[in-house]
């Protein structure tokens, strides 16, 4: 796990997280399915706001 997933996941575990809601600008899908990856690697629940298909992604 590189640096700044590992920091996300610090900081869901300090703060005691239990969703990641993610509202991010159209055309961000990058940076969402990054911020996904961490919230599966957290054990911590994602809700999606964007207008893109996540869990449907086979990668």
């Amino acid at each position: 796990m590189s640096l700044l997933p590992r920091l996300m996941w610090c900081r869901c575990s300090d703060e005691r997280v239990d969703v990641l809601v993610s509202y991010l600008a159209v055309g961000s899908e990058e940076a969402d399915k990054f911020y996904a990856q961490c919230a599966i690697d957290a054990n911590v629940a994602f809700v999606n706001a964007l207008p893109v298909f996540i869990a449907s992604d086979p990668q």
